[in-house]
């Protein structure tokens, strides 16, 4: 979606120099690819149906080693002009809304992998809501990893704008078909809520246990508007999640909540910040882990 050509400069990964990542050993990466696979795997009938929580009614996108799959997604038709679509899609057609928001939230060269998320990253979901439109049922994004994407990087982008006076709940999920899986999730996500949204956000990670999963969520929220983050961390050999909230007007809330369970040697790295840029806002936060073995 983005020429490696546009990045200012190469993309070096941090090493425990660097203050930020000092405690996220990045050893594990050396013997994996930072590259798309040539194509993603393919879903047997009986794959998605453990991860739709029970609900396939539900609007669905189906991400498959960084590719939408369209066939096994639900584009249930969404109220009030909403809009739910591949983000390729998106961008093919000239989106107004994509093109004021995609990359405007999360610069490419936030970080390394932020930067490594712009240039690789082929395709992803967009969802789009309305002002003053309530979305009664939540969208669902299903990351799904499998066999194919063994020793590569799996790229995909999120880009949720909610306008003025409008909700929604938006589900994220990253799974593995393979328990054994050893592969790289590289995502980003921007979301932006306008004056008066509210957005529930629920994010729950379960990958393989010899994955590595680094994502980089941003959210933007302008005056009276409601963020409401709820993390869960189960798999992934190496999960770090960058959780970024910037409040640009008065009387913002923003509750961040997560819950991040380990056993083995794995190890997961939540890193949050919420930028008061303006007065008169509330924020709150809560995580909490269960620890086993080492």
């Amino acid at each position: 979606m983005m020429d490696t050509a546009s990045l200012a400069a190469p993309i070096t990964l941090p090493t425990s120099k660097d203050e930020e990542w000092r405690f996220t050993p990045l050893s594990g990466l050396a013997g994996l690819s930072l590259e798309l696979g040539d194509s993603p795997g393919l879903l047997g009938n009986a794959d998605l149906t453990p991860y739709l929580f029970g609900h396939p009614e539900w609007p669905t996108v189906v991400v498959v080693d960084g590719r939408v799959d369209r066939a096994a997604s639900n584009f249930a038709m969404l109220p009030g002009g909403a809009r739910l679509l591949p983000l390729s899609q998106a961008i093919a057609e000239g989106d107004a809304v994509v093109q004021a928001h995609l990359h405007r939230h999360i610069a490419p060269d936030t970080t390394p992998f932020t930067a490594l998320n712009t240039a690789l990253s082929v395709d992803g979901v967009f969802l789009h809501v309305p002002a003053n439109v309530t979305l009664a049922t939540p969208v669902h994004v299903v990351h799904l990893a499998t066999s194919a994407a063994a020793g590569v990087t799996i790229a995909p982008r999120t880009l949720a704008v909610i306008e003025q006076g409008a909700t929604a709940t938006l589900i994220e999920t990253f799974v593995s078909l393979d328990p054994q899986g050893n592969y790289f999730t590289n995502v980003c996500a921007e979301l932006v809520l306008g004056a008066n949204a509210r957005l529930e956000h629920i994010r729950v990670q379960q990958e393989s246990t010899a994955a590595h999963h680094i994502g980089f969520t941003q959210v933007d929220q302008q005056r009276d508007s409601h963020y409401r983050s709820f993390v869960l961390q189960l798999g992934g050999k190496l999960a770090r999640h960058n959780l970024h909230a910037t409040l640009n007007g008065s009387n913002i809330e923003t509750l961040l909540y997560g819950l991040y369970l380990t056993s083995g040697e794995q190890l997961i790295d939540n890193h949050t910040a919420i930028f008061h840029n303006e007065p008169n806002c509330n924020s709150w936060e809560v995580y909490k882990g269960v620890l086993a073995d080492s």
